[in-house]
């Protein structure tokens, strides 16, 4: 069973890796942070994005959300509604705030709660700094039985002079003791490209309420910027050093195509050796038809497949099969 599982997260790590890379999803999930990503910023934790792999990217924002002149336009609300077999049903909507110069400044979100048959309400603020990176999002939860917000969740941002992110930490508020307290963060260093080359992730401790390390992945670019590998480790508080724990190498075609990734794990003398691989091939247009995973056997010290999946599009190049 455990072999199994190392197989098919393998299949699922390889093919979300290939569609980063290959499809736009603001095509497919026409949702609100695509829509935003022009006004406010969308932030993307995908690591298998390419080619900003694992980063967190904020879109400036374009002039015609920006601007305060009449003549443009600028998102006022969304409405989310699902088909309920005969008719429409409202289950999410969202209004926006502006200053005098067309930024964003807060947020009022709706969700259907349908076992109370009511709306529950959020109210988004966000803070700038100079270069109008979003530098904080507190989000407020409205207790309809007394008629008044209350601190619900809270995010912080750092940039780099680049304008790359470089810390994120997330917070929720507690009411028992009145203060913020940490849920998860992350930090990022670059490369000269913006490329992430190190990525961090943090725990919240609550006995020092600070945060302390977690995992950690290291990416090393080819000169196209394609990543080629990432080494993983997780932070052993008894020795106070990072424990190597896996190992990705990643083989690409003159066309910038992801066509192999090669897993390892330490054995027990910390060498290297074979866990997953997967196989990727692509037609004349660069779309990717078909992915092999393999699973190395020690016994007989050689990969076996462990499953394929092939894909159909259509003439627009969607998935269809």
């Amino acid at each position: 069973m455990k072999r199994k599982i190392t197989v098919l997260a393998g299949l699922m790590f390889l093919t979300a890796s290939i569609f980063a890379q290959k499809h736009d999803f603001t095509n497919i999930k026409k949702s609100e942070d695509s829509i935003l990503k022009n006004s406010l910023g969308k932030i993307e934790k995908n690591t298998e994005r390419y080619p900003q792999k694992g980063k967190i990217v904020f879109h400036k924002q374009t002039n015609d959300i920006k601007s305060s002149q009449t003549n443009k336009q600028r998102l006022d609300s969304i409405v989310s509604q699902e088909w309920n077999e005969s008719y429409w049903i409202t289950n999410h909507k969202s209004e926006y705030t502006y200053d005098s110069n067309g930024n964003m400044t807060g947020s009022i979100g709706y969700i259907w709660d349908e076992t109370i048959s009511q709306w529950q309400i959020f109210n988004n603020e966000y803070t700038y700094d100079s270069n109008w990176n979003v530098t904080q999002i507190i989000t407020y939860a409205w207790e309809e039985t007394i008629s008044q917000w209350f601190l619900d969740y809270k995010v912080d941002y750092t940039f780099d002079s680049m304008g790359n992110t470089t810390r994120q930490y997330e917070y929720y508020w507690d009411k028992i003791t009145n203060r913020w307290e940490g849920t998860l963060g992350f930090g990022y260093t670059y490369d000269s490209k913006s490329d992430v080359t190190q990525q961090i992730e943090y725990r919240w401790e609550y006995t020092i309420r600070q945060w302390v390390f977690n995992v950690k992945s290291e990416s090393t670019y080819d000169s196209n910027r394609n990543r080629i590998q990432v080494v993983s480790g997780s932070w052993d508080e008894g020795i106070s050093q990072w424990r190597i724990s896996s190992k990705s190498d990643y083989t690409y075609d003159s066309s910038g195509n992801l066509t192999q990734l090669i897993a390892y794990i330490p054995d027990e003398t910390s060498a290297w050796v074979f866990n997953y691989k997967g196989e990727c091939t692509y037609d004349s247009i660069q779309t990717m038809r078909q992915d092999i995973g393999y699973v190395w056997y020690e016994t007989t010290s050689q990969w076996v497949i462990a499953e394929k999946n092939e894909y159909t599009y259509d003439t627009n190049v969607n998935i269809i099969q």
